[in-house]
Parts: C-alpha cells; sequence; structure tokens
C-alpha cells in the first residue's frame, strides 16, 4: 500500500476502503474505529502523539476529523513526515498513524562569536543538547542571533546553521557566525533647521557621528530605539527654547551598500518661537487663588518653556493634591497670536474627589523585604491622600541604593471616597565586588579590592569591605550599617580599620593607624538629621629621621586617641550621586578625651549648593565652603595627624596633596595649622557628543588657608611655628577638568593651575580621583 502525506490523506483514505468493496462513501461513514496504533516514533512518547488525536476508538470514521488530526501531529515540531494507514477488519477499522521523527540534538558548537559570549548565546536559542532539531527552532535561532547582533550594530552579521548526522539518529549542530564589523553613524543631516545650527542639535541627541571621541560610549553605532529616541529629544528641546510648533516630521536612514554606515537624516520644522502673554488661573481654586498664583514658574515676557509649563503644572496638581484631591488635574489652554508671536496660556483646574488611602500596595520587590520599603514612606494608610507626601516618598525610596526606579499608581478604592496606592519598584543590582590594579602620582602602581553589599538578604543593611596596597599606603575598611537600628529611624554603623601610610614623598614620617567606631544618625525633621558617635584608635609615628622638625620627633611613637563626634546636617538634595538643585549643610563637633591620651576639641561647618543654570540640568552651579578649627586642652598636643594640610581634590586643587600648610623654617617639612578654610566654586557642564554617557566637564576655582601655631620641645630645642590669617596669603587656583560616571564610581581628571601662592607651597598641576565627586 502507497503511503501519502497528510496533505492527501482524504484520496488514500478512499483508495484504501474502496479496495476490494464496492461499498459506497454513506457506508463507510458508518464503520468505526477498532482501535488507534502510533509507529515509527522512538524519542517521543506514543501518549504525547495521542494527545493530539481528536478521534477515539469507537468512534464513527470521519475522514475531516483524521485531517485535522494529522495536522495536529504535523504542527507539534517533533515529526518531519505523518501519515495514516487503515487496516479493514470485518466490523471496522483500525488507524495507524505512522510518524517520522527529527533528529535529536546530539551537541551544538558555536563558532565565529567574539562579540557575544557562547554562555550568552545559549540561554536565548532553542536548539540545545537533547532537543529536538527541526526548521522552525532553527530559523527561529538565526533570527534571534540576527538581532541580538544588530542591536549591538553588527548589520553586517550572517547566521548559518547545519547539522552532521552522529550515532542513534542523532545529529551535531553546528552554528557558524561570521559577525562582520560594526556599522557606525557616518554623517547625521538635519534638515529644515533655520534657527538652530546642526552643532547644537548633535549635542542634543543620544547618537553621534563615528569619531575618536566615541570609541567609549558607542554611540556612533547604530540603533534604531536610540534613532527614535533622538527625535523626541528634537522635538523636547525646540519646545523648551519657546518653538511650541516644532516637531521632527520624517527620519530617514539610508544604509550603504558595503553595511558599514549609516547615514541619517531629520526633517524638522521649527516654527516660530513664542513669548509668553497672560498666564492665568481658572477653575477650582484650592486652597485659594493667592497659593496657587504662587506655584506659577512662568511669567509674562519670558520664552516660553516646555519645561516650565511642565513644571507648573506639577507644582498646581501638588498643591491642589495636598488638601486630599489624588486626580486633580491641571490643563494648559493656549492661545496663540500669531502675528506677534505670543502665546497666552490659561491653567484650568479640576480638583476631582477627595480621597483617603484606603491601602498601600508594593510590587516588585523581588529581593528587599516589604517592610525596608515601606518605613521610607511619607504617605500613610487610612490618611488624607497629599500629594507632597506621595512625592516625598518617591524621592526616599529612589535615594535607596538598590531601588533603581519607583512608578505611583492610584486605582480605585472600595467607594469614591477611598483611593488604593500601588508602588511599582525596579529593583536594581544591590551588590558588587571588584578587584583592580590601578596607578596614582603618590602610589604608582596599587591593587585595590572592594566588596560592597547595601541590601544584605534584603533587609536594607549595608556592608562594605575596602583594601588598598601600594607601595605608599597599605589600606583596609570593614563598616557594617543598620539604617533602621531596632526598627527605628536611627541608622547605626560599626566600623573597623587600619592605615598604613608611608608619607616619605610630603613628610618625614611614617604613620599606622588601626582603630574601630560605632555611630547613629538620629532623624530631627525630614531634611535634618543628628549624627552621634565614638571612635577609638591607636597611631604610630615611625621612621622619623634625626634630623626631621623638633615637631616630628616630639609626637614619635605610639598615641591612643578616643573621641566622641556630633553632627547636624541638612541636606535637601535631589541626588547623593551628581545633585542638581538643593543644599548640603554640617556642623559638627568632636571631643578627643573619652579614653586614649590625646586631649583636643575640633569644630567645623560646611556649605554646600547646587542650581541648574540650564533648561535641562545641563549646567549645574555648585559653590561650597568649609571651615575648622581644632585646638588642644591645656598640656597636650594635637596630633600630628590630625593638623591641617590641604591641596587637591576636596580643597584646593593645582596644589598637592600637603602642598599649603604650616612648615619648618628649617627643614621646610609641613606641620600643619589648626586653622583652615577652603572655598570653590564649581561648574558643570555637558560634554558635546558624551552627554549621555555619564561624562561632564567641570571648570572651577578654588581658594584655601591655613593658619595657626605649632610649637614643640625635644630636650633643650624647641620650635614655636605661627602664621596669622590674613586675606593676601590665601591660595586660589582655577582649572577644568571632566567626570564619568562609571559602573566603578566617579572617576574625576583635573587640570589645576596656581594663580596666588607662597613660598614653600607645592604644586600639582593634573591628578586624578575615584570614588569621589568634585
Amino acid at each position: 500500500m502507497r503511503k501519502h502525506r497528510w496533505v492527501l490523506l482524504p484520496a488514500t483514505l478512499l483508495m484504501l476502503f474502496l479496495a476490494g468493496s464496492a461499498l459506497a462513501a454513506d457506508s463507510m461513514a458508518q464503520l468505526r474505529v477498532l482501535d488507534i496504533r502510533i509507529s515509527g516514533n522512538q524519542y517521543i512518547e506514543k501518549e504525547t502523539v495521542l494527545d493530539r488525536i481528536s478521534i477515539r476508538k469507537g468512534d464513527f470514521l470521519n475522514r475531516k476529523a483524521i485531517s485535522k488530526d494529522v495536522k495536529n501531529i504535523f504542527n507539534s515540531g517533533f515529526f518531519s513526515d505523518v501519515h495514516v494507514e487503515g487496516h479493514r477488519q470485518a466490523n471496522g477499522v483500525v488507524l495507524e498513524y505512522i510518524v517520522k521523527e527529527y533528529p535529536l540534538i546530539a551537541k551544538v558548537d558555536v563558532i565565529g562569536n567574539e562579540e557575544v559570549t557562547t554562555k550568552d548565546l545559549n540561554m536565548r536559542l532553542k536548539l540545545k543538547t537533547g532537543q529536538i532539531y527541526n526548521p522552525p527552532n532553527r530559523k527561529a535561532d538565526i533570527n534571534t542571533i540576527r538581532k541580538g547582533y544588530l542591536k549591538k550594530g553588527y548589520y553586517q552579521v550572517a547566521v548559518n546553521i547545519s547539522a552532521e548526522p552522529a550515532d542513534n539518529g542523532r545529529v551535531n549542530v553546528t552554528i557558524n557566525i561570521d559577525e562582520g564589523d560594526k556599522t557606525h553613524i557616518r554623517r547625521i543631516r538635519f534638515i529644515g533647521n533655520q534657527q538652530v545650527s546642526d552643532e547644537e542639535l548633535r549635542s542634543r541627541i543620544a547618537s553621534s557621528e563615528m569619531s575618536l571621541a566615541t570609541w567609549i560610549t558607542d554611540r556612533d553605532v547604530f540603533d534604531r530605539k536610540r534613532v527614535a529616541g533622538d527625535v523626541q529629544m528634537i522635538e523636547q528641546y525646540y519646545q523648551n527654547e519657546g518653538f511650541l510648533d516644532a516637531r521632527v516630521e520624517s527620519t530617514s536612514t539610508s544604509l550603504s551598500h558595503d553595511k558599514q554606515g549609516f547615514d541619517i537624516s531629520y526633517s524638522i520644522h521649527e516654527g516660530p518661537r513664542y513669548t509668553l502673554g497672560e498666564i492665568r488661573l481658572q477653575g477650582d481654586m484650592v486652597p485659594d487663588q493667592q497659593t496657587l498664583q504662587e506655584q506659577l514658574v512662568m511669567e509674562s515676557g519670558d520664552v516660553y518653556s516646555l519645561k516650565d509649563l511642565r513644571k507648573t503644572i506639577n507644582n498646581l496638581s501638588e498643591t491642589v493634591g495636598d488638601y486630599g484631591y489624588a486626580y486633580a488635574t491641571v490643563t494648559p489652554l493656549f492661545k496663540r497670536d500669531l502675528d506677534r508671536n505670543i502665546v497666552d496660556i490659561t491653567f484650568d483646574i479640576e480638583k476631582g474627589r477627595e480621597v483617603y488611602v484606603e491601602r498601600i500596595d508594593i510590587a516588585g520587590n523581588e529581593k528587599t523585604n516589604d517592610e525596608v520599603l515601606r518605613r521610607e514612606l511619607r504617605q500613610d494608610e487610612g490618611a488624607r491622600y497629599a500629594a507632597s507626601k506621595v512625592k516625598r516618598s518617591k524621592e526616599r525610596l529612589k535615594r535607596l541604593a538598590f531601588v533603581e526606579g519607583v512608578r505611583v499608581a492610584l486605582p480605585k478604592g472600595s467607594s469614591d471616597k477611598k483611593t488604593k496606592m500601588r508602588l511599582d519598584i525596579t529593583e536594581k543590582k544591590s551588590g558588587s565586588i571588584s578587584f583592580g590594579v590601578g596607578y596614582s602620582q603618590v602610589e604608582k602602581v596599587f591593587i585595590q579590592g572592594k566588596y560592597n553589599e547595601k541590601n544584605v538578604l534584603g533587609s536594607g543593611y549595608q556592608a562594605d569591605l575596602n583594601g588598598t596596597f601600594g607601595a605608599k599606603t597599605k589600606n583596609f575598611q570593614l563598616a557594617l550599617t543598620d539604617p533602621y537600628f531596632f526598627g527605628q529611624d536611627i541608622a547605626a554603623t560599626l566600623s573597623g580599620y587600619r592605615h598604613d601610610t608611608s608619607t616619605q614623598q610630603f613628610t618625614s614620617y611614617d604613620s599606622v593607624t588601626a582603630g574601630g567606631s560605632v555611630s547613629f544618625g538620629i532623624p530631627l525633621t525630614e531634611y535634618l538629621r543628628y549624627h552621634i558617635g565614638y571612635s577609638y584608635d591607636v597611631t604610630n609615628l615611625k621612621n622619623i629621621p634625626a634630623n626631621a622638625s623638633i615637631v616630628l620627633q616630639a609626637q614619635k611613637g605610639r598615641q591612643t586617641t578616643g573621641s566622641i563626634s556630633q553632627t547636624i546636617s541638612y541636606d535637601t538634595r535631589n541626588s547623593t550621586l551628581a545633585p542638581t538643585s538643593g543644599t548640603f549643610d554640617q556642623l559638627g563637633f568632636t571631643y578627643a578625651g573619652v579614653g586614649g591620651q590625646n586631649h583636643f576639641r575640633e569644630l567645623f561647618a560646611s556649605a554646600s549648593g547646587f542650581m541648574s543654570l540650564g533648561s535641562e540640568d545641563d549646567f549645574v552651579l555648585a559653590p561650597r565652603i568649609e571651615g575648622r578649627v581644632i585646638q588642644a586642652q591645656s598640656g597636650y598636643d594635637v596630633p600630628l595627624n590630625r593638623r591641617y594640610s590641604i591641596g587637591g581634590v576636596g580643597t584646593v586643587r593645582g596644589f598637592d596633596s600637603y602642598g599649603i600648610s604650616l612648615r619648618d623654617p628649617a627643614t621646610n617639612e609641613p606641620l600643619g595649622g589648626d586653622r583652615q578654610v577652603t572655598a570653590t566654586v564649581n561648574l558643570f557642564f555637558p560634554i558635546p557628543g558624551m552627554k549621555t554617557a555619564g561624562f561632564r566637564g567641570v571648570i572651577f576655582a578654588d581658594a584655601g588657608l591655613v593658619w595657626g601655631n605649632v610649637s614643640a620641645t625635644v630636650g633643650a630645642k624647641t620650635i614655636n611655628v605661627t602664621e596669622r590669617f590674613s586675606m593676601s596669603k590665601v591660595r586660589t587656583s582655577v582649572g577644568w577638568g571632566f567626570e564619568w560616571m562609571s559602573p566603578m564610581g566617579p572617576l574625576g581628571f583635573v587640570w589645576g593651575f596656581p594663580i596666588k601662592t607662597q613660598p614653600g607651597d607645592i604644586k600639582r598641576q593634573f591628578e586624578f580621583s575615584i570614588g569621589s565627586n568634585f
């Protein structure tokens, strides 16, 4: 009997049941299925095939049902061929489904992949050892590999998948990838921009033309999603500059014949540039019109700005929302004067209904315990909805080191007077382990290792372990922090440390300090915090030459210090890493003499501000001033390692470490002062073409001074060095640099140029910093 594929099944059955008999079609339909058999399967279980067959033993023969069952079996992807044979018997027919299996995969080899690891590919591919090798999986994997490479900019990629027979009817699969070269953006063109230059628009988008500067960021690699995002960035820039009707009408991309470069063109309609006319309020005046009027950040005569519009809407919505109106809406109504290019804006306020928060649900926190997030909330369950408290809750959650993003939704509650609050949390990696070899001006080559976990076991605990080992310095530090000690809003930190420093490059002694501390941070208000801590350490000053300064010789040997420190800080920054608004002010006092040999008092105060100057937080002005004073108790000396010498990142750039200090007139060694003041002004700005890659530039001006008195007596020798405060002795410098928010933390590179110096100062033009901001 001939075998046919399922597509010929009706004809096959007709031949079977007409052979040797004169039965008509209507009599065939009366035949019952006596049995169903499966043959040809080796790896696939019989039950897997039977599950796809609808006809059952005892049913009347139905050719349409059989045809449909064959299709179902074939579409399972397990078989390359399926057909049916019918065996006629006196009282019915036996159906035999004969299948031919696709081979199993014995092994998979991937060759030619350099950009993507085999491990990463195997996680996404369907062709795996022990799986079926069939055309659908083969086609799907070719598409998966191609899409992955296209996303990385490899438009020349070619993928070929082949199979060779192996033992037991299996096959060995080879995936051959020809990656080719990355396809870069050769040219970006703008059409229709009359009032904004090409250079300005290029600096506002994420994509970039191929250049030497883009090899770090890959921003010159073509990415369709990034190009689509560039359209929004262009339109937003125009809207912020007053071009209310501006839009990108079309975007065209052209791939060269050799697939090595893209040309991108943006066709722009600019329209006129509008200034603001009358700004009005209408609708529900909650709490009152005067309060709402104070929330406007737009004034008549200003250039129209989408950013200011959005900020005004947010301010108005939040003000109304603070009185329980969670669904308040603010709609801007525009009236254009096309002749004068003036736009009047009326903000129509609709308060909606007053509601209470019935329940707060948190989702997305797969690792973090629920209570760790809830303790940051300022909106309470059962309380009247308050927009500012919801906003602050979101801000506090986003400041957590293990939270990437927060989305707030307000689904309806059990009644019109109630609402639910849903927080969708996006977590980020909270732990990191790093090890590397670095270079610095002091250490030359050094080894650095770091372990950091900001969310131990999802509890919010923080653990830090750092070690740096170089020719001049060997530092080790361990710190554990519980941000909510005993369930209260009190941060408790326990730390231990050891610093072994050879400072012969700057001074004539080496020091080894080992100790530990415990501290507590207690909130007084939402932004005001009180810190108190106790530390105890042992310092050994050694390797002091016989001809060194008398001050150094007088403090040679082992010293112990036990001190209590208290600090009040006021922090309104919108970010701890790269703030663009807010202030950070501190006032602290340390008393040493609670255990240990040293007895002294230290007072310090600092104030930092951050102000955005650009329409998109591109330019940030950041002034800072700090003052310190330390005084030993009667009969004691201030420890040498606690005295003040300044210079370098964090104080006065352009001067070396210990570059500004009181000095021994005879040896010129830095002795340190007991008073210091430093001031700096940073202006951060975007680097053209590198804005979205975490780079920003800075120009700065620094000033600082160390003064005071230091004296010592060794045997018959006595020294007394005094320097009084004088504006004429204030050191100043200017310079520039850039900062990269790298995965390891901030990396800073600065070039400082001293303007005003004093004899004995040590200068340093270039330096870099790791893990700390400017």
